[in-house]
């Protein structure tokens, strides 16, 4: 007869125990940390330039440059800006103004011309692009 030898393992769940706790606690301490943000924080305010063209002219894309940023707008779908359609220019914090340069749909610049900011108090502006004889002009409406 040979003797039964058994080997003693330690129980699992005294050994995952302390990890589960650690886990659960690591889970714990990062949600009560993040529980402490606002769920939605606040940005800082927006500045809105608005383009309107009252023009004739069909318009492809308008572009901005400021001392430390540059960019421009155009329709999502590369469609021309008809009579009476808008872009929009959204600045986190804009510089006193900038240089707005029209487009027509072969690149050409139509009109371009250094707007001086004047935000209203909800932080808005209106700029219309209208014929001025034989050249485009910029007329700011508002505020």
């Amino acid at each position: 007869m040979h003797p039964k030898i058994t080997i003693d393992r330690p129980d699992f769940k005294i050994l995952y125990l302390p990890l589960l706790l650690v886990a659960l606690f690591l889970l714990g301490a990062g949600c009560t940390r993040n529980s402490n943000h606002e769920l939605s924080p606040k940005s800082d305010p927006k500045y809105t330039v608005t383009f309107v063209n009252m023009s004739q002219e069909l318009i492809s894309e308008i572009r901005f440059q400021q001392n430390l940023s540059s960019g421009g707008s155009m329709n999502a779908d590369g469609s021309p800006l008809k009579r009476g359609e808008r872009l929009f220019f959204d600045f986190d914090t804009p510089d006193t103004g900038a240089l707005f340069s029209v487009l027509d749909e072969e690149k050409n610049i139509l009109a371009a011309e250094t707007v001086t900011f004047s935000f209203d108090e909800e932080n808005k502006m209106t700029i219309h692009i209208e014929n001025d004889k034989e050249n485009l002009i910029f007329n700011v409406t508002s505020p």
